[in-house]
């Protein structure tokens, strides 16, 4: 017997109807119409290799509904996740859950699937709740789409096979202890947002000590905050050890979330990065004392005052640019090179080469951006071998290369000012490069 089909015609299955049979692939139908299964215990779950689930499902006590599960897809009409669905069920690898899912209705869905690797939310999905991933040791991969609302305490928590997670803009709270002991993480993102993320951070039954969204003895080598943190208490750092962070332009607001970060060698804090133009402002100290005195703060052109007059911020001892602003005055109606480049930082134009560049050009009032062309070949992101031909705005060069030269053709709006300003006006032409420095 190794396929079974469940139609939508059927209604119930009784306890045990299909106990010790040899089952590869087991499928329930879609239907509007939930199915009822009787409660099975652990020696008498549902047995199948690969299952798929397209309808809703009632009385599922969840240790026994599955047997020998390793691949699990849920889709069709099936809108909810009952709580303990697939609790303790090692021998699950795969779990795909379509779009159109809307709840998991209790806690610890896939708690102790110490098997799983992956997993994507659908966008459908607005709240992981408590426990739900807890201990899926294997677990390397996911993805939360834009549409979750909510985490639950703990719900990937000790995930320890985990490396990098983005939490996105839709996400309002975070509860405890969320990412705890997830020992292999290495890059977390906060995406932006001008809607502050609540998170409770005080200690609970996991223990003293999980104020933060990374655990003790982790260090991250980045960490990205994109928008605000509201917190129950501040008594510990958003996120203990990290090399590298960078807070985007929507924050307002850092008091003491990074105070403890870095606090002891070799974990030093090494670089901070900022997009804000104007300085966040600082009631209490956001940063350790070693973080001021190991960190490189890297701002945006043309900043670097500001920031060293800024109350804390002028603590930085070593502060250096991350992009550079330039202006262009054209020769010959639209002919640009880099000899033509004075950079605000005062660094000559042909130093300019990082791992990520992006050239941005625009032409003063009056004029329209004809075409742009890269006079040599490069490489688009890194990757693809192409020539900057066309006329959008912005143009990522790649790894390693420098812009070295480029032309621009520029027209008057109005024929007849192009005819009367002939050889008498050049128009200008405005030119950022954005650089981000290598690791």
């Amino acid at each position: 017997l190794p396929d079974v089909t469940i139609p939508s015609t059927v209604t119930t299955i009784g306890n045990r109807v299909f106990t010790y049979c040899p089952i590869e692939n087991f499928t329930i139908s879609d239907s509007e119409t939930p199915l009822t299964i009787t409660d099975y215990d652990a020696a008498g779950g549902v047995p199948g290799k690969n299952f798929y689930i397209g309808r809703d499902l009632e009385n599922v006590t969840g240790y026994g509904l599955f047997y020998d599960v390793e691949n699990l897809t849920l889709g069709g009409h099936m809108t909810t996740i009952p709580g303990s669905f697939a609790t303790g069920k090692a021998t699950l690898k795969t779990l795909v859950i379509n779009n159109g899912f809307t709840t998991i209705s209790g806690n610890t869905a896939f708690k102790y699937c110490t098997a799983l690797q992956s997993v994507s939310l659908p966008v459908t999905l607005t709240k992981i709740p408590e426990e739900t991933f807890e201990k899926c040791y294997a677990l390397t991969t996911v993805t939360l789409n834009e549409g979750i609302e909510e985490i639950g305490d703990g719900a990937f928590y000790d995930c320890t096979g985990i490396t990098e997670i983005t939490l996105p803009a839709s996400l309002k709270k975070v509860g405890r202890a969320a990412f705890h002991n997830n020992s292999a993480m290495k890059r977390m993102t906060v995406a932006d947002s001008n809607t502050a993320l609540e998170f409770a951070n005080s200690s609970s039954h996991y223990g003293y000590g999980y104020g933060n969204l990374s655990a003790y003895g982790i260090t991250l080598d980045y960490f990205y905050l994109g928008r605000d943190i509201n917190r129950e208490d501040t008594e510990y750092s958003i996120v203990p050890d990290c090399k590298e962070i960078e807070i985007g332009s929507q924050v307002t607001n850092i008091d003491k979330l990074f105070y403890k970060t870095g606090d002891t060698s070799p974990n030093f804090v090494e670089s901070v990065k900022v997009h804000s133009q104007t300085p966040i402002a600082i009631s209490v100290d956001p940063f350790h004392s070693n973080t001021y005195a190991n960190a490189t703060l890297w701002l945006p052109g043309g900043t670097k005052a500001a920031y060293q007059a800024a109350d804390y911020w002028k603590n930085f001892v070593n502060m250096d640019f991350s992009s550079y602003v330039v202006s262009i005055a054209t020769t010959g109606h639209g002919t640009l090179s880099v000899a033509d480049i004075e950079a605000d930082s005062h660094i000559a134009a042909e130093t300019l080469a990082f791992h990520h560049l992006a050239a941005h050009l625009w032409v003063g009032e009056g004029y329209d951006k004809q075409g742009e062309t890269e006079e040599r070949e490069c490489y688009l992101d890194g990757r693809t071998p192409t020539r900057l031909v066309g006329d959008e705005t912005t143009k990522h060069i790649g790894v390693g290369k420098a812009l070295q030269s480029t032309t621009l053709g520029v027209a008057h709006k109005n024929p007849e000012d192009s005819e009367k300003h002939h050889d008498k006006e050049q128009p200008k032409i405005f030119f950022m490069l954005e650089m981000h420095y290598s690791d």
